[in-house]
């Protein structure tokens, strides 16, 4: 058997991952994007870490800085419930050239799949500057069948785009 030898000091930072449900505007924290060219910003549901909570419903808005970042269209997500039904999911981008998105779904039965990942919705979006932009989101109700209130479970993760 062989010893270990180490660093006799130093510093350790553990970041635990959200507990409950998380909106996930795109796939991570930051994203590179291409002067004046289309990118796809999934917007996640993400139930990982939800526990037994369960989801039906959500309202949310949507902000960017129209001088930095451009709505161009969307398309539909992967949200189902369990039984498999697609989700009803309206999107309002009427003040999107002032940079405001408006989303609200729901489905008819509660989300106890054992899916960990699901797209609300798909944002095209297009850089207009060099730079860093980003788009953020504000969840306004979250609810499910069995409890009508899940809001304070619901957290945001935003997402900053960096245009070179």
């Amino acid at each position: 058997s062989g010893s270990l030898t180490g660093a006799t000091s130093g510093n350790v930072t553990m970041t635990a991952a959200a507990s409950g449900i998380v909106l996930a505007v795109g796939n991570s924290a930051t994203a590179t994007g291409a002067l004046n060219t289309d990118m796809t910003v999934p917007l996640n549901i993400d139930l990982t870490n939800r526990g037994s909570r369960r989801f039906s419903s959500i309202t949310l808005t949507i902000t960017f800085d129209p001088t930095k970042m451009q709505y161009r269209s969307n398309s539909a997500g992967t949200w189902v419930d369990s039984n498999g039904d697609a989700a009803t999911v309206t999107i309002n981008v009427n003040d999107a050239s002032t940079g405001t998105i408006r989303i609200t779904g729901f489905t008819q039965e509660d989300n106890a799949l054992s899916a960990t990942i699901m797209v609300l919705r798909n944002l095209v979006m297009r850089p207009l500057t060099a730079g860093s932009a980003t788009i953020t989101a504000t969840v306004t109700q979250a609810g499910s069948l069995e409890t009508t209130d899940i809001l304070s479970s619901v957290t945001v993760r935003i997402l900053t785009i960096n245009t070179p």
